[in-house]
């Protein structure tokens, strides 16, 4: 890690690599100029940080596939604004031992360096891609090296997946900021959406008792779910951002009145903060979305009853089981769990155990 300008984004990676945890191997986190070249011969590295500031990056340049010079991150004949975009190597032979592999995050931008890792920190060192390149959150471009005996570890154009990067459409309803990279949405659909969003944001609103959500919320759209997936790194139809405000949705005839909740959710955890359970959360974005599915999550949640699907409260409550469970199944019964909850309770009691609901086991066999 490079001495950043800025020690908050050196705080958060500290904790992010402090509660990292994994079965087979562990993260450490030094400093560029407190490491020694016999620690980075011993063993898997990543090299992080601002080209002109990490001095490895600098001395290994050379030895590189990269570019990362006079504020550009060069790949071959492409050349980006390090201060727009940030840039991943996955894996590339380690010059000090060429048995170990080398990844390298890089950006002139601190914060596009902690976004990445951020968002990445399960894949770094074994992305399915050998290469990206990301403009904010979204891919711009992707490949692998050569591994041709006269090119090998050379950047393979044959290899290269280049994605769109110029936004299309781009409309305004506070508090959405809409950009699409699909050039055939047309505007009755671009009115579609903006009013759809605008309706659930009224109706959660008026449910949580507020005026307005002083968040923005930034909606990216997409022609399929594979150029989402290959931009974003995210093949659901349909994902929130969190951490920055945004929502990522494949739009097209296939999903038309299908994806709506993701935007419901984001809104609910910028107004209510995480809620004592993810299936409330999710449960709750879908409550306000009648057109999930095409048919609305009760009529799945029944149809699925009726044909025996066995899901108890206790399992949808269980995050670890819940992730192993059906995303149709697990999505159809949050929404018929908080709907019983909101009818059973009532609306302000909800509301009041919305964080830090901790039931009984009586109160588990009730439901």
């Amino acid at each position: 890690m490079d001495a950043w300008a800025d020690t908050t984004y050196q705080v958060k990676l500290r904790e992010l690599v402090e509660s990292y945890h994994h079965q087979h191997w562990e993260l450490s986190l030094k400093a560029h100029d407190k490491i020694t070249p016999d620690e980075l011969a011993a063993g898997p590295v990543i090299l992080v940080g601002q080209p002109e500031l990490n001095q490895w990056l600098v001395e290994f340049e050379s030895q590189l596939p990269i570019e990362t010079g006079n504020g550009i991150l060069g790949l071959g004949e492409d050349q980006f604004d390090s201060n727009l975009h940030a840039l991943s190597l996955s894996y590339f032979p380690n010059p000090m031992n060429t048995r170990m592999p080398l990844g390298i995050v890089t950006s002139g931008n601190e914060a596009l360096i902690w976004d990445l890792i951020n968002s990445r920190i399960n894949t770094l060192s074994r992305g399915d891609w050998g290469y990206e390149v990301l403009e904010g959150s979204s891919r711009v471009l992707l490949g692998n090296l050569s591994q041709q005996k006269e090119t090998r570890w050379t950047i393979d154009t044959s290899q290269q997946i280049r994605l769109p990067s110029k936004v299309v459409n781009q409309w305004n309803l506070k508090p959405f900021v809409f950009r699409s990279f699909h050039s055939k949405l047309n505007q009755e659909s671009m009115d579609y959406l903006s009013l759809e969003c605008e309706k659930q944001l009224r109706s959660i609103l008026e449910f949580i008792g507020h005026t307005q959500l002083s968040d923005t919320i930034n909606y990216t759209v997409y022609p399929s779910t594979e150029i989402k997936g290959l931009m974003t790194g995210n093949t659901d139809q349909s994902h929130m951002d969190v951490y920055n405000n945004e929502i990522h949705t494949a739009f097209d005839a296939c999903y038309t009145d299908r994806y709506f909740g993701k935007e419901s959710q984001l809104i609910i955890r910028k107004l209510l903060g995480e809620s004592a359970y993810p299936v409330l959360e999710q449960g709750l974005g879908l409550y306000f979305s009648s057109s999930w599915q095409n048919q609305g999550y009760n009529y799945w949640a029944t149809y699925l009853a009726r044909n025996n699907v066995p899901v108890t409260v206790e399992a949808l409550l269980d995050s670890r089981e819940a992730e192993y469970m059906s995303a149709l199944y697990r999505q159809a019964f949050s929404g018929s769990l908080v709907e019983f909850l909101i009818e059973f309770w009532g609306r302000k009691q909800f509301l009041e155990q919305y964080s830090d609901w901790s039931p009984s086991k009586d109160e588990l066999e009730m439901l």
